[in-house]
């Protein structure tokens, strides 16, 4: 953002002047777009929610996208694939999808304050949630690169991480601690700013795998947590598997931005590697023997007591409750080598908390789901470690979620 006085255009370039007032018709358009989807929500809303319930909801999410068209509005000028490249006449199909991103967020923010829609309506804030995060991938994929992309791109990911968690802890889908997490981009940024102002030392943060992977499963754990069915206390121990690592992650690029820590130091380095091989090598590997033992409990139990099992399903409102306990076996049956052989690991775990997820959330369920159900989580986060056959996903993970 400093270096948007040079990106400005000037008196003597007229093609930028002209190229920043189709920018600026085209945000209006998309503003007035979006107030027009915000207004059609609220008279959805208005059918079950009394009218303080909606002004509450309103209040926010008009704050939230006030704020995001003011930032937007002012990196306008920067709306270039390069320093030293022209400036670009339209936003682009990637930036139009951030600006859709923007707009579910913001509808999101609006449940900060009010309680769960009735029905089938609860489903709004994790619909529009994942929709978000979807759309997020979709613009880095679209092709358009710009300095105005990136920006938009970074303040979602940290507003949306804010958002969904503060939602999640209202709405009572996650502990009050975990607001941490929302707020460790914030922290990290204001620590940034206050070096700045002092005038002390900030070094350059380099490219991080696992800062990018850990981002990206953060938002796909957040968008869980928004569903209306899951429990706080399943949230609250699967959560410190995501949160933990992430927080760390977090320290750690404090560490070296604040010229405290050298990541090429032979100290550094013999601690990082000690702790792959015991987080990302060995754990994994316990894991995979921990979570096969305890599907295989589950399954036993899941079989033998088929009945039961598919009248706590009925009990807990699932639909067509024996063929979804008939799949959910299925889907555990297969999982179940792949996962203990460390066969595409992470996308096995992926697979299996669906059926182990919806579980226990039953009356049926016992230790031995809790124990797979976190065993999946931690592969999942670490990914297979030791021993592992094939891990074809790995590769996919190296880079950014969108990014070629």
């Amino acid at each position: 953002m400093s270096d948007l006085s040079r990106l400005a255009p000037t008196n003597e370039d007229p093609p930028a002047r002209q190229a920043v007032q189709r920018l600026k018709r085209e945000m209006i358009a998309i503003v007035l777009g979006q107030i027009v989807a915000a207004t059609a929500m609220l008279w959805i809303l208005a059918r079950f929610w009394p009218r303080p319930l909606l002004a509450l909801w309103a209040l926010v999410t008009t704050g939230a996208l006030l704020h995001i068209w003011s930032l937007t509005w002012r990196q306008l000028p920067s709306h270039r694939p390069a320093a030293n490249k022209p400036l670009l006449d339209t936003l682009g199909p990637g930036n139009i999808l951030s600006l859709v991103r923007a707009w579910l967020l913001a509808a999101v923010a609006g449940f900060i304050l009010t309680p769960w829609p009735p029905a089938t309506w609860a489903w709004l804030p994790a619909a529009f949630f994942t929709l978000a995060v979807i759309l997020g991938y979709a613009a880095r994929k679209s092709g358009t690169h710009s300095a105005l992309g990136e920006f938009l791109d970074m303040e979602l990911d940290g507003l949306g991480m804010l958002i969904g968690v503060s939602v999640a802890i209202h709405l009572g889908t996650l502990p009050v601690w975990f607001i941490v997490v929302g707020l460790a981009r914030y922290v990290f940024s204001t620590g940034l700013h206050w070096r700045e102002r002092r005038q002390l030392p900030i070094r350059a943060l380099g490219p991080s795998k696992l800062r990018r992977i850990l981002a990206g499963m953060q938002m796909g754990f957040l968008s869980v947590a928004l569903w209306p069915i899951v429990d706080i206390r399943i949230m609250g121990v699967v959560g410190l598997v995501f949160a933990v690592p992430y927080l760390v992650v977090f320290g750690r690029d404090w560490l070296v931005v604040s010229a405290r820590l050298e990541l090429d130091s032979p100290t550094y380095t013999r601690w990082q590697a000690a702790a792959q091989r015991v987080f990302m090598g060995g754990m994994p590997l316990v894991a995979r023997v921990i979570g096969g033992l305890a599907l295989i409990t589950v399954l036993w139990q899941e079989i033998s007591q088929f009945d039961s099992t598919v009248a706590a399903f009925a009990a807990a409102g699932y639909p067509a409750a024996a063929w979804l306990l008939g799949l959910f076996v299925l889907i555990q049956m297969v999982g179940l080598p792949l996962l203990a052989l460390g066969v595409a690991g992470r996308v096995v775990a992926l697979a299996l908390l669906v059926p182990l997820g919806f579980t226990t959330l039953t009356s049926i369920a016992g230790p031995a789901h809790i124990l797979a159900l976190l065993a999946c989580v931690y592969v999942l986060v670490f990914g297979s470690g030791q021993r592992a056959l094939w891990q074809p996903e790995e590769a996919w993970l190296q880079s950014r979620a969108g990014e070629s």
